[in-house]
């Protein structure tokens, strides 16, 4: 007998008849419970895991609900920018987002104290500002830790 040669086609339809169809929009409709209610939620994509995770890091629950979600506005944003410029560098994708990942409550509180230390100064993008001074403030924390010269006077003894 000869052997007959499957082709793609055939494959497909073996290979999906025994897995569970899901609705498109089933699986992309955002969960509406009352703690995620006004938040995006992941769907199938792998970069909003990212991003949740990241969210969930940051701690966003010590700040009250609309400095919140000035925070989680501003980190959504960095997150899915190819680039974001600091000073004369531009940071790639992908160092924006180790950066992210090594933001925490103290951050988010550090940044906002920063924020509300501009008194004189008219800005003209809010949102970018925060940006800024968020992406600024992730390392800038453990660099004025290490210049501090009351802790290294403390240290060095």
């Amino acid at each position: 007998m000869q052997i007959w040669h499957t082709n793609k086609k055939d494959n497909k339809k073996i290979e999906c008849s025994d897995t569970e169809e899901v609705s498109p929009s089933k699986s992309a409709r955002a969960d509406t419970s009352s703690e995620n209610r006004g938040r995006d939620v992941p769907t199938d994509n792998s970069d909003e895991y990212l991003l949740e995770d990241i969210l969930n890091r940051c701690e966003l629950y010590v700040l009250p609900d609309e400095e919140a979600g000035v925070f989680r506005n501003a980190i959504t944003r960095l997150f899915y920018s190819e680039s974001f410029h600091v000073g004369t560098s531009v940071m790639p994708r992908q160092v924006i987002r180790s950066h992210l990942n090594a933001i925490d409550g103290t951050v988010l509180v550090d940044t906002r104290e920063k924020l509300r230390r501009n008194t004189d100064k008219p800005i003209k993008n809010s949102t970018a500002y925060v940006m800024a001074t968020l992406f600024n403030n992730i390392w800038e924390l453990q660099s004025d830790l290490m210049v501090d010269p009351y802790l290294n006077s403390i240290n060095s003894t």
